[in-house]
């Protein structure tokens, strides 16, 4: 079985797509913060780097199931 680059290994699990989603969302959380707020916070961007920071972990965490699971199910296909 080839082992896969970083490149490839992006490539199939999406390239950030959980990680852009989640950064949106913490964005807009931050916005909506800094203009309730109006006292000049920066939680637009401390929004968006938890979000991103989050979304990475769960790709992460996708990622090695996805790799549990297909070792596993190798294991009963053989």
């Amino acid at each position: 079985m080839k082992e896969l680059q970083i490149e490839e290994m992006a490539a199939v699990t999406g390239a950030g797509l959980i990680a852009d989603a989640a950064a949106a969302l913490g964005e807009g959380i931050g916005r909506i913060v800094d203009v309730s707020c109006n006292t000049g916070t920066q939680a637009t961007t401390a929004g968006e780097t938890m979000g991103r920071g989050i979304g990475m972990i769960v790709e992460a965490s996708v990622s090695i199931f996805q790799g549990i699971f297909g070792g596993i199910s190798s294991l009963f296909n053989k």
